[in-house]
């Protein structure tokens, strides 16, 4: 089942960036085409904590604050080893105050902090540090590209009054509409802050400088200088914060302190003017659970002035938020559930035995060999990533007697001898899972049991069910016996890892889509949308060509 993320801005990227991966099928859905128009375009982006809430140093909103900096620093810092054009460099910043503030918790998040006192115009206090500045004209194109070369599509719908009225097919959404949250959830808490930024184009600079309602950030080819606080709701550009901004500048020109900054270099140019609409809530940051409609929702929004900075941590929050959810979902469920488990459990194709013998041998052959392949290149991407996980492939083995022929007993021991070869940690025959229909059959939703009643409805179960208790036996809503994996046991060579997971990944040819989906659509009646979310798919062709 995929994920669909509202809101294509800094919070909705970042959100879908990290659920894609963590082995998650996201989708952004979107009512805004044209990027520009997006508010993260108008941030300042200089990496600091700032417009919070209206108690920024309550103890409970430093602890969240501090998690989501030093989450979101750490991605930067690693975004700046990139040799692509990501907009993330660094700056000496400094701060200055006209009462002496308390020392932030970022202290020991920012590079070499320092904190004085200062007789400057009428400041008294003054902070400087090495921090982060993100260009948000390079930044963002870099992100959705990001996620696009992870797989992800980003779909437009009409603007939305309500998440009931979504006409979208997940069944778990990441709600990260910003500002859109205030009509979609109403959500009186979240009110629109103005800002604006005036850009000069070709002006360099290598520091930045700021006192809590102004500042003057450098960008990589431009430097921007913003951002008066107004409660406006619109967009349109206020006339005196403009002019505001102007006479900041101009006593910056008069200190001395103008080439510092690089202020000299605006004189008599023209400047481009960007206006934007902070979503600010004044009891802070919005990291939380709902259901709107029997679809369960996951809120990220009211970031205020940090949402740059604090962006990647309150994404790595709210996926960990779902991900926990989730988890104590499969605990309710089975309350035996084992406790020894990976993270994610991959499934390499599938193979028919009559297939493998038949006229089509060498077609089964290819997508076993394009299925390895694309499971090589993933479990690579596991292990950079410090994922634990397992290997499994299912044997459809029900249209295949294996009691009979030597021939056909021999086609069965050079398969799994492939398979050993492989690297494959378990190898189940489909002929196996009919007993645990048993165990799952009041465990799915009674509009669905008919289907699994084996000993009323048919001689076995069918390929969707059989699906559901494959799905079921991996996540450990059931669990399974040692006889499950007998077959294959006298070929392996290696310690293997354990069976279950917390999430599956299955490396499937397209022709099984309808079958999949159909299997997903009973795994999510019985047992909850979140659980759906957990069974992850890679389909391909013969051609080569994947989509999730």
């Amino acid at each position: 089942m995929s994920i669909a993320v509202l809101g294509a801005g800094v919070i909705g990227l970042t959100t879908a960036i990290t659920l894609r991966e963590r082995g998650y099928d996201a989708t952004i859905y979107t009512n805004s085409e044209n990027e520009n128009e997006l508010a993260s375009h108008a941030a300042c982006a200089l990496w600091m904590p700032f417009l919070m809430c209206d108690d920024e140093v309550s103890e409970s909103h430093e602890a969240d604050s501090r998690y989501w900096a030093e989450e979101s620093w750490a991605k930067f810092s690693q975004i700046l080893l990139l040799k692509e054009e990501t907009g993330v460099f660094k700056v000496h910043h400094e701060e200055v105050w006209r009462n002496r503030p308390k020392t932030p918790y970022y202290r020991d998040i920012v590079e070499e902090f320092t904190e004085s006192e200062i007789d400057f115009d009428d400041y008294c206090h003054k902070w400087e540090m090495t921090t982060y500045v993100i260009d948000m004209s390079l930044y963002m194109p870099w992100l959705r590209n990001r996620y696009i070369a992870l797989g992800g599509t980003i779909k437009y719908i009409e603007k939305l009054k309500s998440l009931g009225d979504i006409g979208i097919q997940e069944g778990v959404i990441f709600n990260c509409t910003g500002l859109g949250s205030r009509v979609l959830m109403d959500d009186r808490d979240l009110r629109p802050v103005k800002g604006h930024l005036l850009l000069y184009d070709k002006v360099q600079t290598r520091y930045s400088f700021g006192d809590n309602e102004y500042c003057i950030i450098p960008r990589k080819h431009s430097l921007a200088i913003g951002s008066l606080l107004l409660d406006e709701p619109d967009i349109d550009p206020n006339k005196e914060g403009i002019d505001h901004l102007l006479h900041k500048t101009k006593q910056l020109l008069s200190s001395g302190l103008d080439k510092k900054y690089g202020v000299e270099q605006t004189t008599n140019r023209t400047y481009t003017l960007i206006t934007g609409l902070r979503p600010y809530r004044s009891s802070g940051v919005q990291i939380s659970r709902s259901e709107v409609e029997h679809k369960h929702v996951y809120h990220n929004y009211g970031h205020g002035g940090s949402g740059v900075t604090f962006s990647w941590g309150c994404a790595s929050d709210c996926v960990k938020h779902f991900e926990i959810n989730s988890l104590s979902l499969l605990n309710i469920i089975n309350v035996h559930r084992p406790k020894d488990v990976v993270d994610i459990s991959i499934e390499i194709s599938h193979i028919e035995l009559d297939r493998v013998t038949g006229e089509i041998e060498g077609v089964a052959n290819e997508i076993m060999e394009k299925s390895f392949r694309i499971a090589k290149s993933l479990k690579s991407k596991l292990m950079l990533k410090d994922y634990s996980f397992n290997t499994v492939v299912l044997i459809d083995d029900k249209k295949y007697s294996r009691s009979t022929s030597s021939r056909k007993q021999q086609v069965i021991e050079n398969v799994l001898a492939r398979l050993m070869r492989d690297g494959v940690d378990y190898v189940v025959f489909e002929s196996e899972l009919e007993p645990y229909s048993r165990d799952i059959l009041p465990l799915i939703h009674s509009r669905y049991r008919r289907d699994f009643d084996i000993h009323k409805k048919h001689a076995s179960t069918g390929c969707t069910e059989d699906i559901v208790i494959w799905y079921s036996l991996r996540l450990g809503i059931i669990n399974h016996n040692d006889n499950l994996f007998k077959e294959y046991s006298r070929y392996k060579q290696h310690k293997r890892p354990p069976f279950n997971a917390n999430r599956l990944i299955s490396i499937l040819p397209s022709s099984l889509r309808n079958v999949e989906a159909r299997a997903e659509q009973r795994i999510c009646k019985s047992f909850g949308n979140e659980v759906g979310a957990l069974c992850g798919k890679i389909y391909f062709d013969l051609s080569g060509k994947y989509s999730y």
